[in-house]
């Protein structure tokens, strides 16, 4: 059976490139941040799902840094970053929405698209962080009063002693296995209101290697290109 010419792996778009003369599978981003597999003839599918899953935090730190090569229009061709998937970006003379995976903004101008995208990474972020805020409170025992969702660019969210939490909307953009991080860092904060042994303890014990996922090479480069998306300098 032949392979087809594209794919997606987790929210993230690719091309196949067959060739005879190739012996072994490479996995490379172009300068666009485009991921391509160059596989030699007779290769699987299943060969080529196993080899994505192996290299999946290298892919997703290449697509990070590969996507500071050209300025964020939020125009068509481009895709932006959602919970781990990448969504392509359509303009649309009706009400800017997220649909079917896919972004569809209004307005002429980039600085308009960027503020429609704004609102829908916050209503989007409402929408997931907050069921997700919820189970894990559930799961740690305890309660959480509210959830709210913020501008911040310096911290990914915070918890009052009353026990609202609030999340950066840029959250959103990062990937799911980072925001459940985020989220449990928060509601562990309703235990011990301090960064303590027996907070970190608790965040492990709830979030198995968040804390070491949000140090990683990955992280760093997602947050990187996020600055670059939603930073009003660029």
């Amino acid at each position: 059976m032949s392979l087809p010419n594209e794919g997606e792996f987790r929210g993230i778009r690719y091309t196949i490139r067959t060739d005879s003369r190739r012996k072994r599978i490479a996995v490379s981003v172009t300068a666009g941040g485009k991921l391509v597999i160059k596989t030699p003839p007779r290769t699987s599918m299943k060969r080529i799902e196993t080899l994505l899953d192996e290299n999946e935090g290298w892919i997703r730190a290449q697509i990070g840094k590969h996507a500071d090569d050209a300025p964020v229009l939020f125009d068509e061709g481009e895709t932006l970053p959602l919970f781990g998937r990448e969504c392509p970006v359509h303009r649309t003379e009706g009400e800017s929405c997220w649909k079917g995976g896919e972004f569809y903004l209004h307005g002429e101008s980039a600085e308009t698209r960027a503020a429609e995208t704004e609102k829908l990474y916050k209503a989007l972020a409402v929408k997931v962080l907050t069921p997700m805020t919820k189970r894990i409170a559930e799961k740690a025992g305890v309660s959480v009063s509210g959830v709210r969702i913020g501008r911040a660019g310096k911290s990914w969210g915070y918890c009052k002693r009353s026990g609202e939490i609030t999340y950066s909307f840029r959250l959103a953009a990062m990937n799911d296995r980072f925001a459940e991080y985020v989220v449990t860092h928060e509601v562990c904060h309703r235990i011990h209101f301090n960064h303590s042994p027996a907070f970190w303890s608790e965040v492990e014990r709830l979030c198995p290697g968040g804390k070491a996922l949000s140090r990683s090479a990955e992280v760093k480069a997602e947050t990187g290109r996020i600055a670059r998306i939603f930073d009003k300098e660029k």
